[in-house]
């Protein structure tokens, strides 16, 4: 498992928006099977003006031990 994490620029206040910098934010993810999905979905995010930043990671704890690699 890979999740895509990414924050993008928001015009207005929502519920789970924040203040940094004086800029509002707001953070998404989506969680793929494969690194591919992953990058492909960071592809298609980088291409959007909205986005401020953009992560590919994997779990290295979790409740559900197989979404954990192995070895880090």
């Amino acid at each position: 498992m890979f999740l895509v994490v990414w924050t993008t620029k928001v015009a207005e206040i929502v519920q789970s928006s924040y203040i940094l910098d004086g800029e509002l934010y707001e953070d998404h993810w989506i969680a793929t099977d494969t690194y591919k999905e992953a990058e492909e979905t960071f592809a298609d995010l980088q291409k959007l003006d909205d986005v401020y930043s953009i992560t590919i990671c994997q779990p290295v704890k979790s409740t559900e031990a197989h979404f954990v690699m192995e070895e880090v």
